[in-house]
């Protein structure tokens, strides 16, 4: 196919896309080839590489839209003093609470769970 009309961004991400399709390729080659021919180790070490370039980018993406829930979420806040994009802090949740208090109003809270932190708004 031609490639003329798509903008760079779009062809970088072309190997990391075809990275399972080559898992599979692999997997399957080596499943049909004898374990005596010369290729089977070669195989079996391709097959791995791309298994743990596949593992890498993985977790790299996890990472990154951690990061960006992280900033989604600093950026809704008007005057946060906690810097949520730290090296060790990940978010994990967060969720919706009814605060009630006798005689009061109930309120609902929002809370986000990081790993060492709880933020109540």
């Amino acid at each position: 196919g031609s490639f003329a009309h798509l903008a760079i961004e779009s062809l970088l991400i072309l190997p990391i896309q075809r990275l399972p399709r080559y898992e599979l390729l692999l997997r399957d080659i080596t499943q049909y080839t004898w374990k005596e021919h010369l290729d089977y180790k070669l195989l079996l070490e391709a097959s791995k590489k791309v298994n743990e370039m596949t593992v890498v980018i993985n977790e790299s993406k996890r990472g990154i839209e951690r990061m960006e829930q992280s900033l989604d979420i600093q950026r809704s806040f008007l005057n946060l003093r906690e810097d949520l994009l730290l090296p060790h802090r990940r978010y994990i949740k967060h969720g919706v609470l009814m605060e009630a208090e006798r005689g009061k109003n109930v309120a609902a809270r929002v809370l986000f769970l990081f790993t060492d932190i709880l933020i109540v708004a």
